[in-house]
């Protein structure tokens, strides 16, 4: 298959109107004109961007379903309908939840990944939020069972997983953090901060023993003052942190996420959806006792994704629809596909197979208007379905 004729970001981020071969699954050759072979399928891309294939590795949720309610036709219906709306890959991420669900989930998880039938997006292994943080920024997380960092935990969990962990996320002031930061293979698994009271020195030094990654970035911290920097103080003094970004709207104000961009550079920020159930469900309906999210209950209330309590929780946000009101936020149109795609990759150590249009990496792609909106999706260079399953009612 080629595209031609349309506007392709191609591996330096940069747009530039020229071709893309496409075989078995990987992208083959860039170039102007090229020819297609005989019988070779084209793709008139005219008017529209080519962009990498989004990747989302916060998210909860999608199209009614959650992660952590721990079914294999649960994931399947995630896959499908983030496929549908430009996510090619992304990594499900639990809740705070008792040991042995949380070990049957990563069971679990395991036998969808190796499901050679899924067209949807693909999973790439499980973002582990919680439960090491704080009760006092626990946000909606289940207070219930949270508890301190323990190696024995954490490995009893990653074996259950058959090491398919790719991010962990903790509150580096509880007791134990800092040794079990250090003690982690940051090879294969990704340290987050997140849902803490950590304060600068805390933070400055859980990132010396090797974390690298701040789970969504202003929410669930304690805030940035000029006498207490706290979390964003300590990351916007290195240059290897990434930080995550919900934004949607909702979680951040714009000015905030200008800032984030300035002070951080479009290298360091990663857009997440922090998707629950609700994405993609109708916003004046939410079904008798909410959707559930593991032990919790999510309520759309004001188009946003809430606790009973009116606790906000994660968001109803598609990530490609987080680029877009990026964009209207005034990052560059580039900059917020970059922190969607190769950043995020980069983070779980994916970025020689994925999140750029470069010769070698897989077709995963994303066709957009000018207005920033998913008109197709192919994953490995095949077009995937539109989303046709039911909402729940």
């Amino acid at each position: 298959m080629i595209f031609k004729n349309g506007e392709i970001l191609l591996g330096d981020f940069a747009f530039k109107k020229t071709d893309i071969r496409i075989h078995e699954g990987r992208i083959r050759e860039i170039g102007d004109n090229l020819a297609p072979y005989e019988g070779e399928e084209t793709f008139d891309l005219k008017g529209k961007y080519l962009v990498p294939g989004f990747i989302d590795i916060h998210i909860h949720g999608a199209a009614g379903e959650d992660y952590s309610n721990g079914t294999v036709s649960g994931m399947k219906r995630m896959a499908s309908y983030l496929a549908s709306v430009g996510v090619t890959s992304f990594l499900p991420t639990s809740m705070t939840m008792p040991m042995d669900e949380l070990l049957d989930l990563y069971k679990r998880t395991e036998d969808f990944m190796k499901d050679e039938e899924n067209e949807g997006a693909r999973l790439l292994g499980i973002y582990m939020e919680g439960p090491f943080f704080s009760f006092d920024k626990r946000g909606a997380q289940d207070e219930n069972y949270l508890i301190h960092p323990e190696k024995a935990v954490f490995k009893e969990l990653l074996d259950a997983s058959k090491n398919t962990v790719r991010i962990i996320s903790l509150a580096p002031e509880l007791p134990g953090a800092m040794k079990f930061i250090e003690e982690i293979d940051k090879s294969k698994v990704t340290v987050a901060l997140g849902h803490t009271v950590c304060n600068y020195d805390q933070a400055k030094e859980a990132f010396e023993k090797g974390a690298t990654l701040v789970t969504h970035l202003f929410n669930g911290m304690l805030p940035f003052l000029h006498r207490a920097p706290g979390i964003l103080g300590a990351a916007s003094e290195r240059e290897d942190i990434f930080c995550e970004l919900i934004c949607d709207g909702v979680h951040i104000h714009e000015a905030a996420i200008r800032l984030a961009f300035k002070l951080l550079s479009e290298d360091r920020i990663v857009l997440i959806s922090d998707g629950l159930s609700t994405m993609g469900c109708p916003l004046d309906y939410t079904p008798k006792g909410g959707y559930k999210s593991g032990h919790r209950r999510i309520f759309l209330k004001d188009g946003a994704a809430k606790l009973k309590d009116g606790t906000l929780a994660g968001s109803n946000t598609p990530l490609s629809v987080c680029v877009k009101r990026a964009v209207s936020f005034g990052i560059k149109v580039e900059s917020a596909i970059k922190a969607a795609t190769i950043n995020p990759a980069k983070v779980i150590f994916m970025d020689h197979e994925t999140g750029s249009i470069e010769v070698g990496k897989l077709a995963d792609l994303v066709i957009m208007d000018k207005e920033l909106n998913v008109v197709k999706t192919f994953k490995e260079g095949k077009e995937v379905q539109p989303f046709s399953g039911y909402f729940p009612k």
